[in-house]
């Protein structure tokens, strides 16, 4: 057999082993490299407000804003605040996205609305006015995210930020806030990711309450707190999506 006639030999034998699954095998895909959402719903309650774009849309504002920090979702819309005059935002504890005194039941039961918008993402920040309602609490955000699922949606949750410098605050409702959170942090059936808002807006000093620059009174959100929060939610969702985040 000369040099030739062996490299051909040598080649037939190579292609046998592809066929029969021997050679080299094809990369398979990340299977976390799905599309970003391109129209996600927000969820949540008072903590939403932005004083500085005077509406619920918090850190969505900052990354709607900027689309060369925030190239990540350049394509993608952000609802905060339903289109049925009955329950606007001018009627306070109302609105079937954010509200002033939403809770995760309240959620719950508005949910079916914000469902048939279609969205194909949410991100959830509830807990806080329900956090001396523990099993109930967790029981309305499963059901949400299990809702979200079956509309084959990306589901976010977020932790609740500290809290202990409101004048409502006490030792059960830190409990509460505690359990909420670690079940949050457990990342439970139907979540995708979640956005740790507790460890990330904690004074160091004090770290069961709010950096004083995050708040003006001890619970709700000053503009730089929803910026800061903007560039984690960025961060995190590079992180899934395998982009590389520019903002960091």
């Amino acid at each position: 057999m000369n040099i030739r006639h062996g490299m051909w030999a040598l080649l037939a034998v190579l292609a046998l082993m592809c066929m029969q699954g021997g050679g080299v095998k094809p990369v398979e895909s990340d299977p976390r490299k799905k599309s970003v959402p391109r129209s996600i719903a927000l969820i949540g309650d008072s903590r939403m407000f932005d004083m500085q774009f005077m509406n619920y849309g918090s850190y969505s504002n900052y990354l709607a804003a900027d689309h060369r920090k925030y190239p990540l979702f350049a394509q993608t819309s952000f609802t905060f605040c339903d289109d049925n005059p009955a329950t606007s935002q001018s009627v306070p504890g109302s609105d079937y996205y954010n509200s002033i005194a939403n809770d995760a039941r309240r959620a719950a039961l508005n949910f079916p609305y914000v469902l048939a918008k279609g969205h194909d993402g949410v991100i959830i920040s509830l807990g806080i006015n329900s956090t001396g309602m523990v099993e109930d609490t967790i029981a309305n955000l499963k059901k949400m995210c299990a809702m979200a699922k079956e509309k084959n949606m990306f589901v976010a949750l977020m932790t609740i930020a500290p809290w202990q410098r409101y004048e409502t605050w006490g030792q059960f409702y830190q409990y509460g806030t505690e359990t909420i959170n670690n079940w949050i942090l457990s990342k439970p059936e139907n979540v995708d990711v979640v956005i740790n808002t507790y460890a990330l807006l904690g004074d160091p000093a004090a770290p069961m309450a709010m950096r004083p620059d995050y708040t003006g009174d001890g619970a709700h959100l000053m503009p730089l707190a929803h910026e800061v929060m903007a560039i984690e939610v960025n961060r995190v969702f590079s992180e899934y999506f395998g982009v590389k985040s520019a903002s960091r």
